[in-house]
């Protein structure tokens, strides 16, 4: 049509041609950026196919792909045309971000998994953001390559949009879950009930509240609507309210606080909403008051660390070692000042001017605890090796030469020994003494030592105690030769010989077995005195008429007999 039409020398001709040029040119346009973006397209319909937190690592593709397009593509290397694939891209992420979210997000009963879930997706389109910065950042380093110069506010303008909802969800749902922690708030002490009473109510307002936000029928995703909008303006109000309410109440609960552990354990319980900043604003007041329980509990710590040093004979835990049980009281007095000076540290960081003098005070303490403490495991660790051999080798057996008892030597201070290498070990102190460890190593042969030589003992003892004149010349020469026995163990025989559980182990059997038959000889002879104190309180034999003189009748003497026997029996 175009050759007839120049042939006739019409009109139309320019007309025509020009449109066929420009049809022509768009054709060729279209098929070369249709080939460019058939890279990009099988990309795309991976990522509509992937879970949506799992691409991340198909981003730095998808930009590299960009970049090769923007770069060998001369359709593309329109600014107009790019931003707006790089638009409908951002358009692509928000669509697969809502439907991973769904419209259900604040109506979920698990708030904590909505919570993560809005985490997931900020991080997924803050790695596109960033990764975006970056590629821009390596072309423009490039001489070669075109710079990506385009408004950054043009490309994520929608995109920014739904990364701020996503921020005012975040910050909901993390409000949600914070003061669902006000329905397990118990005050203790006289005004407990009112401060409990006042948590239960805000409560219930804050719950009433997010039930009926939450039920709204508008899609807190869609952000072409500005319903979400207001609903949050409100919604923020409504806690800046009740959180200058809450403030309030604590502040005049910490007030009725007496002591540093009464005010902690109501900071610890409302610790969370402390680290609100509208809260820690206007709660100062309590900072302060805990600031003055410290310097308190510092002076009371120092007045009894004084008091330790005076009486450092008496072991300051009962029923624990003097070493083990000094080094745990040190412990637990470092603790007493540690666990509060945490907790201020930790919630008191606007006021470190004013915390100078309590820092001081409570470094030097620590450092004087410290200190004290590792002079108790010095002195512990110097002369122990010479104290354990002293007592190792003594003998097994103390003999009282008044009375002729025996008693089990084995020195309370190796008992010690052995509680102070337990307490020691758990606590991971160093460099114990080689002689300790080898001492705790073997504490179960030396309990089961002490244990047998205090049965041979009480044994022994008692038949010592309880052996009558005319029975001694009985066992007289069995005594002997046990005294003889013992003799090694209370001049030869050490905790630390070879021999010494041998020994033990056959003389304990010798007095067992001397003292249980004494004693069933004993229990024997008990027995046939009972019977014939019974036999003496009986006739053998009587008349059946002692007013008449009648002479004794022996016709009977079987049955007597009999019921004699019976009686023995």
């Amino acid at each position: 049509m175009v050759k007839t039409l120049e042939i006739l020398e019409s009109s139309y001709h320019p007309a025509v041609k020009a449109l066929t040029d420009s049809v022509s040119k768009a054709l060729e346009e279209a098929t070369e950026m249709h080939l460019f973006l058939q890279p990009l397209k099988v990309q795309l319909s991976q990522l509509e196919e992937k879970d949506f937190l799992h691409l991340e690592r198909h981003i730095p593709a998808i930009l590299h792909t960009l970049s090769l397009i923007w770069t060998n593509c001369p359709a593309y290397q329109k600014p107009s045309r790019f931003v707006l694939l790089l638009q409908e891209i951002c358009n692509l992420f928000i669509k697969q971000g809502s439907a991973y979210l769904s419209e259900d997000l604040l109506l979920r009963d698990d708030l904590e998994e909505s919570l993560l879930m809005v985490r997931g997706v900020m991080k997924v389109f803050s790695c596109f953001k960033k990764t975006y910065l970056t590629q821009r950042e390596r072309m423009a380093n490039q001489v070669q390559d075109t710079p990506w110069n385009f408004p950054f506010g043009m490309i994520f303008s929608r995109f920014n949009q739904f990364s701020n909802r996503l921020l005012q969800l975040e910050n909901m749902l993390e409000i949600f879950l914070e003061y669902r922690k006000m329905e397990k708030i118990e005050f203790g002490g006289i005004t407990g009930n009112h401060y409990s009473d006042c948590v239960a109510k805000m409560y219930k307002d804050f719950s009433d509240y997010c039930h009926e936000l939450t039920h709204s029928k508008n899609n807190p995703l869609d952000i072409s609507s500005q319903v979400f909008e207001n609903q949050y303006t409100e919604f923020k109000k409504m806690v800046a309210d009740m959180e200058c309410w809450l403030s309030s109440e604590l502040c005049l609960a910490f007030q009725h606080c007496t002591s540093l552990e009464s005010a902690l354990k109501l900071g610890m319980m409302v610790g969370s909403f402390l680290e609100r900043s509208e809260i820690r604003q206007k709660c100062k007041p309590i900072f302060s008051q805990l600031q003055r329980y410290f310097r308190d509990e510092l002076e009371s710590c120092k007045c009894l660390f004084e008091s330790f040093q005076n009486q450092k004979k008496h072991a300051p835990i009962k029923n624990m070692a003097q070493t083990s049980g000094a080094l745990k009281w040190l412990k637990m007095l470092r603790q007493r000042i540690q666990t509060p000076w945490e907790y201020l540290r930790r919630h008191l960081v606007s006021l470190e001017e004013e915390m100078v003098k309590e820092y001081h005070g409570y470094l030097g303490m620590m450092s004087l605890l410290k200190q004290h403490e590792e002079d108790t495991y010095f002195d512990w660790c110097n002369g122990l090796e010479e104290t354990y051999l002293i007592h190792l080798n003594k003998p097994l057996i103390l003999r009282n030469s008044s009375t002729g008892l025996i008693s089990v030597n084995f020195s309370i201070k190796l008992t010690e020994v052995v509680k102070d290498v337990k307490y020691i070990q758990a606590h991971g102190y160093i460099n114990i003494p080689a002689a300790a460890v080898t001492f705790y190593e073997k504490r179960d042969m030396f309990t089961e030592y002490s244990r047998s030589l205090q049965v041979l003992v009480e044994c022994y003892n008692t038949l010592k105690l309880t052996v009558l004149k005319v029975e001694l010349p009985l066992i007289e020469a069995e005594l002997e030769a046990i005294d003889s026995q013992l003799t090694k163990a209370e001049t030869r025989l050490t905790w630390q010989d070879q021999d010494s559980w041998d020994f033990i182990r056959t003389t304990k059997d010798l007095v067992q077995d001397l003292s249980c038959r004494v004693s069933h000889a004993k229990e024997n002879f008990e027995v046939i005195k009972s019977l014939m104190k019974k036999w003496s309180k009986q006739t053998l034999f009587c008349r059946e008429d002692t007013t008449k003189g009648l002479q004794i009748l022996l016709d009977d003497k079987r049955r007597h007999h009999k019921r004699l026997t019976n009686t023995t029996r």
